[in-house]
C-alpha cells in the first residue's frame, strides 16, 4: 500500500486552501510557502507531486463537467424519442471520454481532434436514432389513420353517434380530435 502523502495528513481546511491554490495555479513554492503560513513543514518534492495529483484530478474533473455539458445539449435537442437508448449511449460516451481524459495525465496523449471525433460519432448515432424514430412514429401515425377511417365507416354503418367515433379514434387509435 502507498504511504500518504505529509500533505494529505494536514487538516482539511489546510488541505482546502492548498487545493483552492492548485486551482487557481500556484506554483509549488508559493504552495509549500502557503502550507508554513498555516505552521507546517512540507518538501518541496512531497509538495508538488501532490500538486500533479491534484492538478490532474482538477483536469479530470472539468472535461467531465464539459462532457457532461455537451451530452446533455444533445440530449436536449432529441429529448422525447427513444429516450432510454439516447440516455444510455450519453452515458457511455462521457463514461468512455472521462476515462480517456483520466488517462491524458499519462504516458497516453489524446488530441482534441480525437475527442472531438468521439463526440461527433456519438452525436451522428443519436440523430440516425432520431431519424429512426420519426420514421417509426410516423408510419404508426398513417396506420392509425386509416384504421381510424375503417372504424369510422364500419361504426357509421352501425350507426354509431360522433360521440362514440370521436372517442375510438382518440382513446384507441390515439389520433388528435
Amino acid at each position: 500500500m502507498a504511504r500518504w502523502s505529509s500533505v494529505e495528513e494536514l487538516p482539511a481546511d489546510v488541505q482546502d486552501e492548498l487545493d483552492e491554490a492548485v486551482k487557481r495555479k500556484f506554483t509549488t513554492d508559493a504552495l509549500v510557502e502557503l502550507a508554513a503560513t498555516h505552521g507546517h513543514t512540507i518538501t518541496r518534492s512531497a509538495m508538488g507531486r501532490w500538486a500533479k495529483r491534484r492538478r490532474d484530478w482538477h483536469r479530470v474533473v472539468e472535461r467531465e463537467k464539459a462532457v457532461r455539458g455537451m451530452s446533455e445539449a444533445v440530449d436536449t435537442d432529441f429529448g422525447g424519442e427513444n429516450e432510454k437508448r439516447n440516455r444510455m449511449l450519453l452515458h457511455l460516451a462521457r463514461n468512455n471520454l472521462s476515462i480517456i481524459a483520466a488517462r491524458m495525465g499519462g504516458e497516453e496523449k489524446l488530441e482534441l481532434g480525437d475527442a472531438m471525433g468521439l463526440i461527433k460519432a456519438l452525436k451522428d448515432l443519436v440523430v440516425a436514432d432520431k431519424v429512426d424514430a420519426e420514421r417509426e412514429r410516423a408510419i404508426r401515425l398513417e396506420q392509425n389513420q386509416r384504421a381510424a377511417k375503417e372504424a369510422e365507416g364500419e361504426l357509421r354503418s352501425r350507426g354509431a353517434t360522433e360521440e362514440t367515433i370521436l372517442a375510438v379514434k382518440t382513446k384507441l387509435l390515439g389520433l388528435k380530435a
